[in-house]
C-alpha cells in the first residue's frame, strides 16, 4: 500500500518585530503588527536555559540570565561586562573568549526566538549592546548554525545613548514575497 507523505505548511509570521533588551535583566517585547507600537513585554530572566544540565543536576538552576545577561560576565569572569570589554581591548585573550561564548549564547537565544515568532526583524538593545562588536560574530555564526537556510531575519542594534555601534546589522537573505492569486 503506497504511503502519502505528510506535508505541513509553514505558518505565517507571529510577530513583525522582536525587541530583545540585554543587560541586568533580559526582556523581550513582541510587536504583532506594523501598527502595534506598544507591544507586549516579558521578563525572560528565569527561563531555563540549559535543559540537559537541569536534568543532570536538578539542584542547580540554569537560568537565561546566567547565559545572556550581565550575570554571565560576573559569574564567569568575576567582573562586569564593561571591565571584560576593557580587558579585551587591551589584548586579553580571556576577555575575548568570554565574549565569544556570550555571543554564542545570544545567537542560540535568537535562533529560538526566530523559530518561535518568525519576525521580520529583531532589535537588540540594552547595556550589553555597547560591546556588540566583541560578540556579534559568534552570535551570527551560531544563528546560522542553528537556522541554516532559514536565516532570513534582520538584526538591528540600538546601543545605549552616547555609544556608537560598529556592526549594526547582520546581513541576511531577503525573504520571498508570496503573491495571492486573483480569483
Amino acid at each position: 500500500m503506497p504511503t502519502k507523505k505528510a506535508t505541513r505548511k509553514a505558518p505565517g509570521r507571529l510577530a513583525s518585530s522582536l525587541v530583545l533588551k540585554l543587560g541586568p535583566q533580559i526582556e523581550l517585547t513582541i510587536h504583532a503588527g506594523a501598527k502595534n507600537r506598544t507591544g507586549v513585554t516579558a521578563d525572560l530572566d528565569d527561563l531555563i536555559a540549559n535543559f540537559q544540565n537541569v536534568v543532570d543536576e536538578p539542584q542547580i538552576h540554569y537560568k537565561l540570565q546566567d547565559y545572556c545577561g550581565e550575570r554571565f560576565f560576573v559569574k564567569n569572569a568575576g567582573v562586569g561586562s564593561a571591565d571584560v570589554y576593557k580587558r579585551t581591548i587591551e589584548g586579553s585573550a580571556d576577555g575575548a573568549e568570554w565574549f565569544v561564548e556570550y555571543g554564542a549564547h545570544v545567537g542560540s537565544l535568537l535562533a529560538n526566538l526566530e523559530t518561535l515568532f518568525r519576525p521580520s526583524r529583531i532589535i537588540l538593545t540594552g547595556p550589553l549592546t555597547a560591546w556588540f562588536d566583541a560578540w556579534s560574530h559568534s552570535m551570527g555564526k551560531t544563528r546560522k548554525q542553528h537556522l541554516g537556510d532559514r536565516l532570513v531575519h534582520c538584526v538591528e542594534v540600538k546601543a545605549p545613548k552616547g555609544i556608537e555601534v560598529v556592526s549594526a546589522t547582520c546581513k541576511t537573505k531577503p525573504q520571498k514575497k508570496r503573491h495571492k492569486a486573483k480569483r
